[in-house]
């Protein structure tokens, strides 16, 4: 039987990022990454253990109970050589032994983690990340989400045996590949110029809103004015996505799109690039950069495990799907 934490929506992990801000510099650590400091050298700095991101979601829910749990904390699965320990990493306090469970040609990650829920759950979370990035510097890694445990050894044995197949053909598509992610945003500035040029009306009613001092009485104009911003915003999206989103995701194995977070997001992907086109594809965003580096602002991150390219779903047996 395995244990997923319960957790409940509404919380994103906080997880370590190298953060690198094309467009309006961004401050990390002390350290200003703007357009002219690191474009030129198409790379995105390394972590130096700054401002902690979230460049994707793996776990989608926050904790809801008291319980204590013993068992195998499990990472994720890499290409099986002998058993492996890559040091004390892993969940839990003081951090737990990381070690792999060889099952033929395939290996589960796991650690001997008591988890105490009442525990605040980023650190388990950053813990869960910064084990399986450690683990990704030795080897290719197909992970799995935040907060999944087996009772046992022969059970995590078990669960890689039913499901094999799958696991395997997960770690052949991230075969030698880095995730990187690439969010993109209006500024401030540009996004109230951009919707306004698009359409007259947008400035017309802002200023017919200002010009009304009874916020009641401007109600419907002001819902009005924001269901039009909201169209136009998407349309650009469009515009945005075929001339930046489509030229990375052809240059890239695979692509995927993201969640919108915010109003100004443009959009939010993720990509599976082979380690060796590595450079060409930091050169590729900067190109790609160039026509609207007065416009919007690039946040380009990793390398990463391929969180985002990797769907297991597992169970102890084959007809049993969680």
């Amino acid at each position: 039987m395995l244990h997923t934490w319960p957790v409940r929506p509404s919380v994103f992990p906080v997880l370590i990022c190298a953060t690198f801000a094309i467009g309006p510099a961004l401050t990390r650590s002390g350290k200003s990454f703007g357009p002219e400091e690191n474009l030129e050298q198409g790379r995105r700095p390394k972590w130096d253990g700054g401002t902690l991101q979230t460049p994707y979601n793996i776990c989608r829910r926050e904790v809801i109970s008291l319980a204590r749990v013993h068992g195998k904390y499990l990472y994720g699965f890499v290409p099986a050589g002998g058993r492996e320990k890559y040091g004390r990493i892993g969940v839990g306090n003081p951090p737990a032994q990381v070690y792999t469970l060889p099952f033929q040609d395939i290996a589960a990650v796991v650690s001997d983690s008591f988890i105490d829920e009442r525990t605040f759950i980023k650190d388990r979370m950053l813990q869960h990340q910064r084990a399986l990035s450690a683990v990704f510097r030795h080897s290719d890694v197909a992970p799995m989400r935040f907060g999944i445990l087996a009772r046992t050894e022969d059970e995590v044995l078990s669960l890689v045996r039913e499901n094999y197949t799958d696991i395997f053909a997960a770690l052949e598509q991230v075969r030698n590949c880095i995730e990187v992610g690439l969010k993109v945003f209006w500024t401030k500035q540009s996004f109230v110029k951009e919707m306004a040029q698009l359409d007259p009306r947008v400035t017309e009613w802002q200023t017919q809103i200002q010009a009304i001092k009874n916020e009641s009485q401007s109600y419907h104009l002001t819902v009005q004015l924001g269901e039009l911003v909201a169209h136009l915003a998407d349309a650009r999206r469009e515009y945005y996505q075929e001339h930046i989103y489509e030229p990375l995701a052809k240059a890239a194995d695979k692509a995927v799109v993201n969640k919108i977070l915010m109003e100004r997001m443009v959009f939010n992907a993720s990509f599976l690039v082979q380690k060796e086109r590595e450079n060409a594809f930091d050169l590729l965003v900067n190109e790609v950069y160039r026509p609207v580096e007065n416009l919007l602002t690039f946040k380009y991150t990793g390398p990463w495990p391929p969180y985002n390219f990797v769907r297991l779903r597992l169970s102890a047996t084959p007809e049993e799907r969680m």
